[in-house]
């Protein structure tokens, strides 16, 4: 999504790790980039299938939607070869982080609640958004994706012991989806 970021990651990376091969997405974000040519809930990832490793999101599905998370797993698990791993960032909602939420300790105030999700901006919820970890789970699951427990739970509602800001979710794509 950020030419200077991948142009940047060319010059320095590529040549030094041939392997890592960098490309601008344009992908439409309310937030991030309003202009983008193509919706998120539809973006296909142009390389073949299982030909991947390990796939690394960092701070994207905190910036996407429902319909955008789901399409992005299924594209995860299409390219993922199997028994492969991908590593998420996530802010999930879960007994712990909601009761922080309620006391303030929270870095983000997801206060604008969708059901499925909550954000920060009623008017911009790709800004952040916030997702019930029951339902994170069940769309891996969906997608054939397991995650490996336990999540990794970040410091952005308060928590005193964390690994990152965000929450980490480690996962395998299994044999059947």
């Amino acid at each position: 999504m950020f030419p200077k970021g991948i142009s940047w990651c060319k010059e320095n990376i590529t040549p030094r790790y041939p392997n890592f091969r960098f490309r601008v997405a344009d992908i439409h974000n309310k937030e991030y980039n309003p202009g983008g040519k193509f919706a998120a809930s539809e973006y296909e990832l142009s390389y073949d299938d299982a030909s991947f490793d390990f796939v690394f999101l960092t701070s994207v599905f905190t910036h996407l939607l429902p319909d955008e998370v789901d399409n992005y797993l299924s594209q995860i698990r299409r390219v993922l070869a199997l028994g492969r791993r991908c590593l998420a960032s996530f802010f999930l909602l879960n007994e712990e982080s909601l009761g922080l939420l309620r006391s303030g300790s929270s870095t983000i105030d997801f206060k604008h609640d969708f059901g499925e999700y909550r954000t920060k901006s009623a008017s911009t919820p790709e800004a952040a958004v916030a997702y019930p970890e029951d339902f994170i789970r069940s769309l891996y699951s969906e997608h054939g994706l397991m995650i490996a427990d336990p999540i990794r739970y970040g410091s952005w509602p308060g928590r005193a012991d964390f690994l990152s800001y965000q929450d980490i979710v480690i996962s395998t794509k299994e044999d059947a989806p």
